[in-house]
């Protein structure tokens, strides 16, 4: 399973447009639905080692393009709820102007977008709607290798709607409030590693691979950092991890002889599956049944 399947399978991505091994002449391919693949300007081919060991990603030069616009991602695309994902590398931390990582825009008023701000070492996450804007800026960054990024919102989470912001799996600390609705859904412009089709001075500088993007539910921070976390297993991930009790754990008995142990973890599988236990060394025994 490659690690465009991960973000489909197991986080639910619409789609996903990994950007690697991409050879000359050929449309930038859309991992789920063909009808949304999209077209290359520009780019230098296989140009350096990707995120995910053993691929390899194109270059952007600040001319270059990928438009994936499409009827189908016109379809499915929420400006409410959703989240955008996108690995990074990038080649100048103080470059002359701001560079676009993705760019959703419906119009002037209602956009979302992710960019390499013109201040040095800064990145700024975007989403506008009826016409009001809300930015985080991360300042401070500067990575020298891969990196990833990743926007999510939602008008109905918390009181009054989230908009969160993440590097490299981490949530920034800022969680921004109060999201108003966009005016309309209907997608205009839909790019990776620019703003706009043929524009020669607002597309970044340096490398992007595995382009996601999830529309009508945001994804979890939980899943945002696992995500970032599956790109150094070479794009895979553990189906069931145990995260309490650690194994080898000693704990004490109560007056009865008894202990009390409370088992906490993830499944991140579709099907059938079974937990099982040991203790004291001996055989292992069934915790929890089979469950669909």
């Amino acid at each position: 399973m490659g690690y465009e399947d991960t973000l489909v399978d197991v986080y639910g991505a619409d789609e996903v447009w990994p950007l690697i091994d991409i050879t000359a002449g050929v449309a930038i391919s859309a991992h789920v639905d063909g009808d949304r693949d999209g077209i290359l300007n520009g780019w230098d081919l296989q140009n350096a080692a990707g995120p995910v060991e053993g691929t390899f990603a194109p270059l952007f030069d600040e001319t270059d393009d990928g438009n994936i616009l499409t009827e189908s991602l016109k379809g499915i695309f929420d400006g409410d709820a959703g989240g955008v994902f996108i690995c990074v590398k990038v080649m100048d931390w103080d470059p002359d102007y701001a560079g676009y990582f993705l760019m959703f825009y419906v119009d002037d008023d209602n956009l979302i977008y992710i960019q390499q701000h013109s201040v040095a070492n800064r990145l700024a996450f975007v989403r506008k709607a009826n016409g009001t804007g809300q930015t985080i800026t991360v300042n401070d960054q500067g990575h020298a290798e891969w990196f990833s990024v990743a926007l999510t919102w939602d008008i109905n989470a918390g009181v009054d709607g989230e908009l969160k912001a993440f590097v490299n799996g981490a949530q920034f600390e800022k969680t921004v409030n109060a999201l108003p609705e966009f005016d309309s859904n209907n997608l205009t412009r839909a790019v990776i590693g620019n703003n706009n089709v043929g524009n020669i001075t607002m597309g970044m500088e340096g490398w992007l691979a595995y382009a996601a993007v999830k529309f009508g539910k945001a994804w979890a921070s939980q899943q945002i950092f696992e995500m970032h976390e599956a790109l150094s297993n070479g794009g895979a991930y553990n189906e069931i991890e145990i995260t309490s009790p650690v194994s080898y754990q000693v704990f004490q008995r109560n007056d009865s002889d008894k202990a009390n142990i409370e088992i906490s973890g993830f499944v991140r599988k579709s099907g059938s599956y079974a937990i099982e236990a040991s203790w004291n060394s001996g055989d292992y025994q069934e915790i929890i049944e089979e469950q669909d």
